[in-house]
């Protein structure tokens, strides 16, 4: 389910999860059903929207950086 390794205390088994999003289908517009997860929001929720993006487009524009360059080293290798 996730790319990461290793135990952390917010990433859930898929067997959590699953169980925890199945008991809050239906219940709210918005489903954070593990309960860690739903700590994060809560903290999330009381940083304001524009820290928060900036946060998200640094993490996009890293990402995208990461994949470029293991992009070109696949090309570099394949010629």
């Amino acid at each position: 389910m996730s790319p990461v390794k290793g135990d952390s205390p917010f990433i859930p088994s898929p067997e959590e999860y699953a169980k925890a999003a199945l008991r809050c289908i239906g219940y709210e517009a918005r489903c954070v059903p593990y309960w860690r997860h739903s700590v994060q929001w809560f903290l999330a929720s009381l940083v304001p929207d524009a820290a928060l993006n900036q946060w998200r487009l640094q993490i996009g524009i890293r990402k995208r950086n990461e994949t470029n360059k293991a992009l070109a080293g696949v090309k570099k290798v394949l010629g």
